[in-house]
């Protein structure tokens, strides 16, 4: 998919246990994008993974630019139903299950 610079797991602050979604920050948009392409509605352990970049739009343009449709519904991020972030350096994508 592409070199990842960093991953921050999200947890519940009071319990402390996962609330089933991430953020990826990968080396460029081309890996995002390919990170995207490749793993949104992958299959892990019985659950639907969804992957998608977390609050980018310069990384949404460039999405549009390759043909890839970031503006429905459906192609929102999460990966566990989180959401935003973003990301001054690298490319972030976020998901859950």
């Amino acid at each position: 998919l592409g070199r990842v610079i960093k991953v921050r797991m999200v947890s519940d602050v009071e319990t402390g246990k996962p609330r089933g979604f991430a953020f990826v920050e990968f080396e460029d948009p081309q890996a995002a994008l390919s990170a995207i392409r490749n793993m949104n509605d992958y299959e892990l352990n019985g659950r639907r993974l969804r992957v998608n970049f977390s609050n980018s739009s310069h990384l949404e343009t460039l999405a549009g630019q390759l043909g890839m449709d970031m503006t429905r519904k459906d192609a929102n991020v999460s990966i566990g139903g989180g959401g935003g972030g973003g990301n001054a350096g690298g490319s972030s994508v976020g998901g859950g299950m």
